[in-house]
């Protein structure tokens, strides 16, 4: 029984891991095409944890069964954002 459960916990370990490293690539391939001006891609001014680190300050409030929204983002993020071409809904 104990052997069961470690193997099904490690198995929804490597899932989550599988799910985390395609956004982290994801995130990384969008850093590494996308201009952030005539010389520079965007992975010479902001690195993936940099990344990670602005868009863990986004979050979404409930304030009803139904009723979300989306909080206040400082300047930075929203221009990373928008460089990166990624909607916030």
């Amino acid at each position: 029984m104990l052997s069961m459960q470690w193997e099904e916990s490690l198995q929804g370990w490597m899932f989550i891991n599988h799910i985390s490293m395609q956004l982290i690539y994801g995130l990384f391939r969008i850093l590494k095409t996308t201009p952030l001006n005539k010389k520079q891609m965007l992975i010479h001014k902001y690195s993936i944890n940099d990344t990670i680190e602005h868009m863990k300050s986004i979050k979404q409030i409930r304030f009803a069964q139904e009723e979300f929204v989306i909080s206040e983002m400082n300047k930075s993020t929203k221009i990373l954002l928008k460089q990166m071409k990624i909607t916030i809904a």
